[in-house]
């Protein structure tokens, strides 16, 4: 673009400044023109100097020198400088140019006979540490300082500052498997939403500190990690307290993913942490202390008193040298920051019980290097790696890694375990944190560095969950647990042991089946008559127990049957005792068909053997044995668990087989579109514009109407695309985001059903804006309608959005507010299945009975229309509504009008009254009537989609 120059004769040589110059884009470069007879030349050239680097510029060559410096001359201008450097032909100066901005060059000749010119000018663009004497070269243009080399961390892009640096625990063997393999088990213990539960902030920091994840914004994995990580603290935020402890897993987890932790949108977590531990009348956990030094913040007053309390005590209890590694490793966090240990803030009996602490804690080491448990030798390595211990001849370390490494193999390895381990298979520890760079970080610059999440969100159901421990039950453990509906009894025992160590068990697969032998550190004994025994309770305590015998299998892990349609079955075999269970999941609003085929004629009892089918969620149990000749069919709308028992006292020949069908409910209907053999959906959803079926069967052969035009699908791929490229780096479009996502679902182009990763992103950027804005004391009817339609078209329940029910929040604020309320508010609360308020009569009345000649009551009228018409299809009909005969009337009469109001072109006054009147007609079924111009009115949006001046609404 050119700008018009200010008081300039056309001749001066500043007026190329206002041409589009030229962008150099090479870190090293030559600006030139080659050689050149001429009268007239004017050229310009921008050379981008990032943030944190500097450039040297060196002029080679000019040509030239008969011409004066009014005639010809290559000037250079610094950015944010009044600094300006000329160079003429005749001018021996060739003295070189060193800059920290952007950098303009300009080559200018206007002679009044022809000459020869032309110029080279080389330049180099390399970071700031490069001047430092002490700094380490990367490669020509990257440097970093001395003590970043061998540190653990990448910090020159080719890695060039960690090669050859495979010492201490990196250089002990089976180190890179271990952690290969460490990482490995982590990942797969994700869940579908991308992360670890309430332990998504810990694992985040073990991946980043064993390397294995760097969160810089290009792997789409590591977005989705991180994405999950800040919407984890933003819904922590909406709770009414957090602990110092949760405080710090946070602050450290934004900290590794490049989210400022005092900048997590408007709260800032670290004076938080600060704040709150000032305030504390109780005993500091030193971890908080370690997450205000990685997060570079000045330590509380009494962080002395605090430290030297811990490093102090003499307390048998285990956890006391868990407490001392962590305060050991803060205090080396500190020295780190303050380059040495001896130049802290920190007091002299402070540093000396540091110093005393160490020696003792290597005296502690075991013969097999281990420190106590595998918790306190993991926290207590961290300590010594942390505190510069590693190369150190007077402990074992080779001894230690090698024991955590035993024990991250074990079967009995957990989360903790392996998060406290990770980062020393990196030769890392949690005070790593610390040294997070993220100058350089794409991440950091997106418009709202990021994160979402995908919680179970069906129904749940509270189970008690006990041990007793006796005969005479001596020792009772009872836990109480919300989960899934239709989660298994060993489900419900590994979440136990999860949220409680005391319910840890171990068991093993025998004959295919899960045979508990341990529970609580008690194991099943025949000499003492000691076996584990499961009883199942019934919902009223006063009833007895029930001891699950025959009914077993149902307590092992089943065989999970993934396909829609197949057969369980067993061939037949010769055997006494067989015991085999399949469980056949039926999806929400489907059912399931099951007809037994074939079983064989035994001629054993049914005690003996059996097929039984259990149906969830109901007393419905179906028994089939080999003697019975009745094969009926059965039909059942949940998960269902087929068991096979045969006990005998002799050989038998066994074996069956079972088909079953998984159908939608629709395809019970009569009046059903047949998508395939399992799925079917209403005929009024046949052609409505919307794939229902997955194969779009329902759509093929409806291209009429809009569909029909031509250029549309162009249009609307064009229009996408643009809007994609909009998309900021935090995969949304800042306080446009849910309609963003909205428009995409609806232009089909995102399905958001997580198997794309991109739409997973947007979709978890919708939530934490979401989460985000309920952190704000109030929100408008818009906001809440805009959060509410995002959310229903990425299929997250607004009525179970991490506790809170913003159907009923928005319905709440139109009933209770004395004012008039958007449309927008009652088309959303329809697209929610929700009932309209008393007043929606009233206040859709006020707007369609309005004869103001404001243009925006023309839009707000079509979205009342866009609302009625959302009313009508829930009740099949708009004259089944419950709305009453005033503003039915007036639905109707306003249509007409819509239709008279079209222009010429098309339109029906500017672009948004024409989208949004166009919505309305298009909603109330006036696509395919003859008494308006939809053709022209789709043209002339889509002149408007192509026109230059294209905006978001």
């Amino acid at each position: 673009m050119r700008l018009p120059c200010k008081m300039a004769p056309i001749w001066s040589c500043d007026t190329v400044q206002c041409q589009s110059c030229t962008i150099e884009k090479n870190v090293n470069g030559e600006v030139k023109v080659e050689k050149v007879r001429t009268v007239n030349l004017q050229k310009c050239w921008t050379i981008p100097v990032p943030l944190g680097h500097f450039i040297h510029l060196q002029l080679k060559d000019m040509h030239g020198s008969e011409a004066s410096c009014e005639q010809v001359n290559v000037k250079i201008k610094i950015a944010g400088t009044s600094d300006i450097y000329q160079f003429c032909g005749y001018d021996n100066n060739r003295n070189p140019i060193t800059a920290f901005d952007n950098v303009i060059v300009t080559h200018y000749v206007l002679t009044e006979y022809y000459i020869y010119t032309g110029f080279t000018l080389e330049y180099t663009i390399k970071t700031i540490e490069c001047l430092n004497r002490n700094n380490f070269k990367c490669d020509n243009n990257t440097c970093v300082s001395e003590d970043r080399v061998c540190d653990g961390v990448k910090d020159c892009k080719n890695g060039a500052d960690e090669v050859g640096c495979e010492t201490g625990v990196l250089s002990i063997k089976g180190v890179p498997e271990a952690r290969e393999k460490a990482v490995s088990w982590l990942k797969q213990k994700r869940t579908a939403a991308w992360g670890w539960k309430e332990n998504t902030p810990r694992a985040v920091v073990a991946l980043y500190l064993a390397s294995a994840a760097t969160f810089d914004g290009t792997v789409l994995e590591e977005e989705l990690m991180a994405k999950q990580t800040e919407l984890k603290t933003a819904v922590a935020l909406l709770r009414p307290s957090l602990t110092n402890s949760e405080l710090s897993w946070f602050i450290n987890a934004l900290l590794v993913t490049c989210h400022s932790p005092r900048q997590f949108y408007g709260h800032n977590l670290v004076r938080r942490l600060k704040e709150q531990v000032e305030e504390s009348g109780n005993f500091t956990h030193p971890l908080a202390y370690l997450t205000l030094c990685n997060a570079n913040e000045s330590w509380p007053a009494r962080a002395t008193e605090d430290l030297n309390s811990i490093l102090n005590s003499n307390s048998d209890y285990p956890f006391v040298k868990d407490l001392q590694a962590m305060a050991i490793t803060a205090i080396s966090c500190e020295a780190h920051r303050s380059r040495n240990i001896n130049n802290t803030t920190l007091g002299h009996p402070t540093l000396t019980l540091y110093k005393k602490t160490l020696e003792h804690f290597k005296k502690l080491q075991a013969h097999d290097g281990s420190f106590g448990n595998v918790y306190t030798t993991a926290l207590i390595t961290q300590s010594l790696l942390s505190s510069g211990q590693e190369h150190n001849k007077d402990w074992k370390l080779n001894a230690t890694v090698k024991y955590l490494i035993k024990e991250l193999n074990s079967s009995s390895v957990d989360f903790l375990t392996t998060y406290l381990i990770l980062p020393i298979l990196d030769g890392k520890s949690v005070m790593d944190i610390s040294r997070v760079n993220c100058s350089s970080n794409p991440r950091k610059h997106g418009d709202d560095p990021v994160s979402e999440i995908n919680d179970y969100l069906g129904p749940k159901m509270r189970v008690r969950y006990s041990l007793y421990i006796g005969d005479e039950k001596d020792v009772i453990h009872t836990i109480s647990l919300r989960v899934p509906e239709n989660y298994t009894a060993s489900e419900v025992m590994e979440l136990a042991e999860v949220e409680d160590p005391k319910y840890k068990f171990e068991w093993k697969t025998t004959s295919g089946k899960m045979y508990v032998y341990e529970i609580a550190n008690v194991t099943n004994d025949p000499e003492s008559g000691k076996f584990w025994l499961l009883y199942v309770g019934a919902a009223n305590s006063s009833e007895p127990l029930t001891h699950l015998t025959n009914d077993i299998a149902q307590c092992q892990s089943c065989t999970i049957e993934k396909n829609m349609n197949g057969e369980v079955y067993v061939d037949e075999v010769e055997t006494w005792d067989l015991q085999n269970c399949w469980t056949i999941p039926v999806p929400l609003g489907h059912f399931i068909h099951l007809q037994l085929k074939y079983m064989y004629q035994s001629g054993a009892s049914c005690q003996q053997e059996y097929v039984k089918i259990k149906i969830a969620g109901t007393s419905d149990v179906y028994q089939f044995c080999s003697s019975d000749t009745s094969r009926n069919p059965i039909t059942a709308f949940d998960n269902v668990t087929v068991t096979h028992f045969v006990k005998t006292g002799q050989y038998i020949y066994t074996g069956f087989t079972l088909e079953y069908t998984i159908r939608t409910m629709e395809c019970l209907k009569r009046n059903s579109f047949k998508c395939d053999n399992n799925t079917c959906v209403p005929e009024d959803k046949v052609c409505d514009g919307v794939k229902n079926c997955k194969n779009g069967e329902d759509e093929i052969g409806c291209e009429t109407g809009v569909l029909s035009i031509k250029g549309v699908s162009e249009a609307r791929e064009e229009a996408v695309s643009w809007l994609k490229q909009k998309r900021t780096a935090a995969w949304g479009w800042k306080e446009n985001t849910p309609r963003a996502v909205v428009a995409l679902y609806l232009a089909s182009a995102a399905t958001f059903n997580g198997t794309v990763l991109e739409e997973e992103l947007m979709a978890k950027q919708t939530e934490l804006k979401t989460a985000v804005a309920l952190l704000r004391p109030s929100l408008t009817n818009s906001e809440l309608s805009m959060f509410i339609n995002a959310l229903l078209v990425t299929c997250h329940s607004p009525r179970q959005f991490y506790g809170h029910n913003l159907v009923q929040r928005l319905k709440e604020q139109v009933e209770e507010s004395g004012n008039f309320t958007h449309p927008l508010a009652y088309l959303t609360l329809c697209n929610a299945n929700e009932s309209w308020p008393l007043r929606a009569s009233e206040d859709l009345n006020s707007v369609l009975s309005s004869n103001s000649e404001y243009p925006f009551v023309k839009d707000l009228q079509a979205i009342a229309i866009t609302a009625l018409s959302c009313e009508a299809n829930r009740s099949r009909n708009i004259d089944n509504t419950t709305l009453g005969h005033p503003t039915l009337t007036l639905y109707k009469k306003t249509i007409e009008p819509f239709k008279e109001l079209q222009a010429h072109d098309g339109s029906f006054g500017n672009v948004y009254t024409t989208a949004l009147i166009t919505q309305a007609l298009l909603s109330s079924g006036q696509e395919h009537n003859k008494d308006w111009k939809l053709n022209a009115t789709i043209k002339y949006l889509i002149k408007e989609l192509n026109s230059s001046s294209v905006d978001f609404s």
